[in-house]
């Protein structure tokens, strides 16, 4: 299975790199384990029509966030967030930024966006989160960029997914672990402005 920029599941063979899943949505979402409470007349998926808001009975959530790339900067390639528990942690050039996952979601209203959630123990949990609450150093365009955070403290807790530097990358790594429970599902409410690179698809 792998992720590509424009967010579609695909289960392929690898020799013959062919598709051996369904082209529908419904279907491949089906085929992940998911049970869609409802769809809209574009495949979106619709929970409990608040996507934002719906949460976990537990009280424990930490998601990755991979948002599809737009424009022709650094957003160009995409870009990570982190939620757990509501509040999401977003790193650039200016640092680690904190805010309410709802808000953060709303910014970004103009990109598709694919969380994966983790399987991590209370205790991981309240370690991850102290390590992205901390000093991440300074921001560099490959070296230590937006999927650079997660990945350290992912690593801190045992959790090795080699390196990443693209976003879609670490999306592809997170599908590959086995550390992911569900998959949430973000689409785009705005549309974006301007033009994009050619590879921002």
């Amino acid at each position: 299975m792998e992720l590509n920029y424009t967010y579609d599941f695909a289960i392929k063979e690898p020799l013959i790199s062919t598709a051996i899943t369904s082209d529908d949505p419904s279907e491949r979402l089906e085929s992940l384990g998911f049970a869609p409470i409802g769809w809209d007349e574009s495949y979106r998926i619709i929970v409990q029509n608040n996507p934002v808001n719906f949460v976990d009975p537990k009280g424990l959530l930490s998601e990755v966030i991979v948002l599809q790339p737009v424009g022709w900067g650094s957003s160009s390639f995409g870009h990570i967030a982190t939620n757990i528990n509501g509040t999401a942690y977003s790193y650039g050039p200016d640092g680690m930024s904190t805010m309410q996952t709802s808000d953060y979601l709303n910014r970004n209203s103009f990109r598709d966006g694919v969380g994966a959630e983790l399987n991590l123990t209370p205790d991981q949990e309240a370690r991850l989160q102290a390590c992205m609450a901390g000093n991440q150093g300074d921001y560099g365009k490959v070296t230590n960029n937006c999927t650079s955070p997660i990945q350290r403290c992912l690593k801190d807790l045992g959790i090795d997914l080699g390196w990443n530097m693209l976003p879609v990358s670490l999306g592809n790594s997170l599908m590959d672990s086995g550390l992911v429970t569900k998959y949430n599902f973000y689409p785009a409410t705005t549309p974006a402005t301007g033009s994009s690179a050619p590879w921002a698809k």
